[in-house]
């Protein structure tokens, strides 16, 4: 769960105005946030 808040404050960063830019970035940030989940778990 810890990555989840770190990703929920992360994007609390972001105001309003953000969001419909912010969901065509959204499949990058998905991708990004599964990989560095799956690195984070393979190295430990």
């Amino acid at each position: 769960m810890g990555y989840f808040s770190r990703f929920c404050s992360f994007l609390q960063v972001f105001d309003v105005g953000f969001w419909e830019e912010y969901l065509n970035y959204f499949p990058v940030l998905f991708v990004w946030f599964i990989s560095s989940s799956f690195f984070e778990t393979t190295l430990k």
